[in-house]
């Protein structure tokens, strides 16, 4: 099996060999070396024609996204492919050495005609500058793909920032059961009392439940409970 022991030249040789798993297992490999001469070979391997392959791939450049050069990703992100971008989407993310061209890049994804790609890119975008992510993220509670608004509302709440207290808010009606889930998740955090009356008539009336199970109200009310010993803390 090949490791990250295996030295270079003959993890790059088993990256063109005609067994998908070995590649695969080099891509892997590769991902654990942080050497800069693994990147533009991993870069090739996105265009592989084995899914399995082009994730491995994908995984290694992420792991080794301080090396990676954001414009080496633009091709990628100007594919016609949705696949090729939102994997040079994912990548971008942890170019963390590079963040300005990378943010601006995210930004424009953000945009994209693919779900896969917005959602993936307000990922990384939150990761990398979280701050100037908060207005695209509330813009993007209004997607037409639930499951973009359901990401938004789950990293406006990793966020915490109060900006979003009144898209949240909206959010509580949103048809999308995982949706309001996240938005009641993150006014809890937040703490914002404005969010109090919206949040009981979640925990009085929704009988939704997430795709995992978990029950709105019940989301609802922890977020009640957040808000008003937040209130009890500062009075104290």
């Amino acid at each position: 099996m090949l490791t990250e022991n295996d030295d270079l030249e003959s993890l790059l040789t088993a990256l063109r060999d005609a067994n998908p798993v070995i590649r695969a297992r080099a891509a892997d490999a590769l991902g654990g070396l942080h050497d800069k001469r693994a990147i533009k070979p991993l870069l090739e391997a996105l265009r592989d024609a084995e899914w399995t392959v082009r994730s491995s791939a994908t995984v290694a450049l992420v792991c080794l996204g301080a090396l990676v050069s954001v414009d080496d990703l633009v091709p990628f992100l100007q594919s016609d492919d949705s696949e090729s971008r939102w994997r040079a989407v994912w990548i971008l993310g942890a170019t963390q050495d590079q963040h300005r061209r990378a943010v601006e890049l995210l930004e424009a994804a953000l945009n994209d005609k693919d779900s896969e790609v917005r959602y993936r890119a307000a990922h990384a975008l939150a990761n990398l500058a979280p701050d100037r992510a908060v207005e695209r993220l509330i813009v993007m509670l209004s997607d037409e793909d639930s499951l973009v608004r359901w990401e938004a509302a789950g990293l406006l709440h990793d966020i915490g920032d109060g900006r979003a207290i009144e898209p949240l808010i909206q959010a509580l009606t949103d048809p999308n059961s995982d949706v309001r889930f996240h938005a009641a998740m993150a006014l809890g955090k937040i703490g914002d009392e404005r969010a109090l009356p919206a949040l009981l008539r979640v925990w009085q009336h929704d009988a939704g439940e997430t795709l995992t199970g978990h029950r709105v109200r019940d989301a609802a009310g922890e977020a009640l409970q957040e808000i008003k010993k937040r209130r009890h803390s500062c009075c104290s």
